[in-house]
């Protein structure tokens, strides 16, 4: 294993003082039993785009404001071409 470089050990220091248990909601909810249910996709246009906005399946995204799209409104399929995009950025909305 190679060994970590004095600017990797700073990054790993301020993500743990910011968030010093090292979990996210989710976590604690998966440490509790209770069910992390994904509600939504939210969707918005990457910088890298050359264009101000792109459309995909319908949706027109834009690089200012997310587009939010419940889950249960898209096929897993389109989930998996709007996650594989690579001028999306994909985050979801869980409960």
């Amino acid at each position: 294993m190679a060994k970590k470089s004095e600017t990797e050990n700073k990054t790993e220091a301020a993500e743990k003082a910011e968030n010093p248990t090292g979990s996210t909601g989710a976590d604690e909810k998966a440490l509790t039993g209770e069910a992390v249910k994904c509600v939504a996709l939210l969707i918005t246009l990457r910088t890298s785009h050359p264009q101000d906005s792109y459309g995909r399946y319908g949706y027109r995204f834009n690089k200012e404001t997310a587009v939010r799209i419940p889950i249960a409104d898209i096929p897993e399929e389109v989930v998996g071409v709007f996650i594989g995009d690579p001028y999306l950025a994909c985050e979801y909305e869980c409960e």
